[in-house]
């Protein structure tokens, strides 16, 4: 991109300033994902030994390592993670996935706050369409959808846990003030074209400091 836009010997010319911004965050996001990509993979794949606990009380063992591809804001990018084996649970186990909350999903947590944001804005489709134009990120709309509702799901979760502590009065309460101020305003009144001295009175706003 540099050497087409910086001709050694020649003068640069007309800039399309639009084309050159988008060609710029579109290498910036390249060139991010790559070093996002080597950092979640320094680790060399999260490896716990050869044995470690599933979660369940029983004992996993290490099988191989494994690749998943998560898309994330700076692009898709390839993840090794150590995989386990619970026979126990049947089931297996990637510590990795818990560390960096990638479990059960492709999608990384910067993505899913995107599509939870957009999802709970306007209409999926249209969500998804904005995730495109404005962050270039590419998506399908069930997608967005199942996302935005799963997280809709965890957040009312989260309400019920603290109204249930605030009913069983485990909810440390906030020390005193010494001062409390309130301010209100007051309404306008209604002016019909039937009244013939129609006047408006103007709001008034009042702050009272009780003692």
């Amino acid at each position: 991109m540099f050497a087409r836009l910086f001709v050694p010997g020649q003068p640069l010319g007309r800039v399309d300033m639009e084309a050159t911004e988008w060609s710029l965050r579109q290498a910036m996001h390249q060139v991010g994902g790559l070093v996002l990509e080597k950092v979640v993979n320094a680790d060399g794949g999260d490896y716990c030994g050869v044995r470690l606990t599933c979660g369940a009380g029983h004992e996993a063992r290490f099988v191989d390592y494994r690749q998943k591809h998560l898309l994330t804001v700076l692009g898709e990018v390839a993840v090794q993670r150590a995989y386990y084996y619970c026979a126990s649970c049947q089931r297996g186990v990637v510590p990795k996935d818990r560390a960096l909350d990638i479990v059960g999903t492709s999608f990384s947590p910067g993505v899913r706050r995107l599509m939870g944001h957009v999802g709970a804005k306007e209409p999926f489709e249209a969500g998804r369409e904005d995730l495109e134009k404005l962050a270039g990120i590419k998506l399908k709309t069930k997608a967005v959808e199942r996302v935005a509702e799963a997280i809709g799901e965890q957040i009312e979760e989260i309400s019920r846990r603290e109204r249930a502590q605030a009913l069983a009065d485990k909810v440390v309460p906030l020390k005193s003030v010494p001062k409390f101020y309130i301010s209100y305003d007051g309404t306008g009144v209604p002016v019909t074209t039937d009244a013939p001295h129609a006047r408006v009175r103007r709001s008034r706003r009042v702050t009272r400091a009780p003692t």
